[in-house]
C-alpha cells in the first residue's frame, strides 16, 4: 500500500503484483498518478473497478459491497459444518489427495477474501489434505453446497467509522487426534470485517482459560498490526481511539479483572 498527501488532497495505491487499484480525495489526483505511472510502465486501464483479485465491488450511495457469489457454483445447502462430527485422521488408503488440496486452496481464498463465515471449517478440513478419506470429502462436500446456498452473503462497508474494534474467542480440544485449541478473531471497521481467522494455537494449553488468555494474546498482536496501519493512513482521522476486544469467556474476565 502506497499513498501520496498533501494539501487536504491524496491517493491511496493498493498494488498486489500485478494488479493495482487507486482511490483518492479527487478525479484529477488518481488521474495525475495515472499519468505518471503510464509514462513509467506499460499498463493496461481497466476503467472503474468492478472485480479486484476474484472480488466483486459492488458500490452504492455511501456504500461498498464485496462478495465473490461467481466463484461458486454446486447444489445449495444451509449447514456448514457438523459440530457433532469427531474428525479423526485417515490411517487408511487416501483419496485423491490432490484434488482435495485443490479444492481447500480454492475455499481457502473464499474464507480469507469475502467470507469469514467459513474459516473455522476451512480451518479444520485443511489439516487432513495430506492423507484425505471419505469422512473428509463429506465435510468438503457439505461446505461447498453451503457456499451455493449463501451465494448472497457479502461484506458491506459503509463508510469510516471511528469505532474498530475486535472479537475473539478459542475452543478447547474436542477432535480426538488434537493435541492443541483452536482460535479465533475478527476485527470490524465501517461497518463490515476487515480481518479474521481461525486457526490452530501454536502452544499447548491446560484449560479452557489459558487457551481464551492465548487467543487474546493472537488477536491482541493483530489488533496492533491493524493500528499501525490505519496510522499511516492519511485519510483515516487521528489519532485513533483505544481499539476494544470483546471475549465471552466469564472466567478470563473476572480474572483479567482480579488486581
Amino acid at each position: 500500500m502506497y499513498y501520496r498527501y498533501g494539501g487536504g488532497e491524496g491517493v491511496t495505491l493498493c498494488l498486489y503484483v500485478d494488479d493495482i487499484l487507486i482511490f483518492g480525495t479527487s478525479i484529477d489526483e488518481i488521474n495525475d498518478v495515472k499519468s505518471f505511472l503510464f509514462q513509467n510502465f506499460d499498463m493496461k486501464y481497466l476503467r472503474e473497478a468492478n472485480v479486484i483479485l476474484n472480488s466483486k465491488l459492488n458500490k452504492g450511495e455511501n456504500l461498498i459491497t464485496l462478495l465473490q457469489s461467481h466463484y461458486m457454483d454446486c447444489k445449495p445447502s444451509t449447514t456448514l459444518y457438523d459440530y457433532s462430527l469427531i474428525l479423526r485422521k485417515n490411517k487408511r488408503l487416501g483419496k485423491d489427495h490432490l484434488r482435495y488440496s485443490q479444492i481447500i486452496s480454492s475455499l481457502m481464498y473464499l474464507a480469507s477474501a469475502t467470507r469469514p463465515d467459513i474459516s473455522v471449517a476451512i480451518s479444520k478440513w485443511s489439516r487432513f489434505s495430506s492423507n484425505a478419506g471419505s469422512d473428509h470429502w463429506c465435510g468438503i462436500d457439505q461446505v461447498m453446497h453451503y457456499l451455493k446456498g449463501t451465494m448472497s452473503y457479502a461484506i458491506h462497508y459503509f463508510g469510516y467509522l471511528e469505532v474498530f474494534e475486535g472479537y475473539c474467542d478459542s475452543n478447547w480440544i474436542l477432535e480426538a487426534d488434537e493435541l492443541k485449541a483452536t482460535s479465533g478473531y475478527i476485527f470490524t471497521l465501517g461497518g463490515g470485517a476487515v480481518s479474521w481467522r481461525s486457526c490452530k494455537q501454536t502452544i499447548l494449553t491446560k484449560s479452557i482459560v489459558e487457551a481464551e488468555l492465548t487467543a487474546l494474546d493472537t488477536v491482541s498482536t493483530e489488533a496492533e498490526w491493524l493500528r499501525d496501519m490505519l496510522i499511516d493512513l492519511p485519510l483515516v482521522e487521528k489519532p485513533i481511539p483505544a481499539t476494544p476486544i470483546k471475549c465471552d469467556n466469564q472466567t478470563v474476565i473476572t480474572k483479567v479483572k482480579n488486581s
